[in-house]
Formats: structure tokens, C-alpha cells, sequence
């Protein structure tokens, strides 16, 4: 776990706004991972693109499902975009 620092926080916020998004969850994610070269797993791709277009290739989509029983739910991840 990485904590969201003074100056992350101002990353965050300065990434907001030059892409014209609010989600600072998603601009640490997009962020960090960017830094340390991680693949990011997420349901919202469209927010994280608009953030970090050069990730295209490490974004994963994650989505939920429900199994036959209905009341199983199953996760899927779907491979890189390229």
C-alpha cells in the first residue's frame, strides 16, 4: 500500500486537471502505476485512458458477471488492449 502523500495528492490533483477529470483514485492509480511500470486492473477503462493514454497496453478490464445460479457472481479479466 503506498499512502497518498502531500505530494502525490498534488499530482493527483494537477493530473484532474489537465485531463478534466475529478476521480483522484483513479489519478493515483494512473500515477503509480506509470512510476513503477504496473498493469492496472479496473472496471472504468474510459477514466483511466482520458488519464494515461501511453498505459493503453498495460490497462485490464475487470468485469463482473453473474453465474448461473444468479446468486454467484463471477469476476473476468479481460487481456490488455492493445
Amino acid at each position: 500500500m503506498i499512502p497518498l502523500d502531500e505530494q502525490l495528492a498534488r499530482s493527483c490533483g494537477e493530473l484532474c486537471g489537465a485531463t478534466n477529470t475529478s476521480d483522484i483514485v483513479d489519478a493515483s492509480m494512473a500515477i503509480l502505476a506509470g512510476e513503477r511500470k504496473d498493469a492496472i486492473v479496473t472496471s472504468d477503462l474510459s477514466d483511466l485512458r482520458r488519464l494515461d493514454p501511453a498505459a493503453r497496453s498495460s490497462l485490464y478490464r475487470f468485469r463482473w458477471g453473474i453465474a448461473r445460479s444468479k446468486s454467484l457472481r463471477r469476476a473476468t479479466l479481460h487481456p490488455p488492449l492493445h
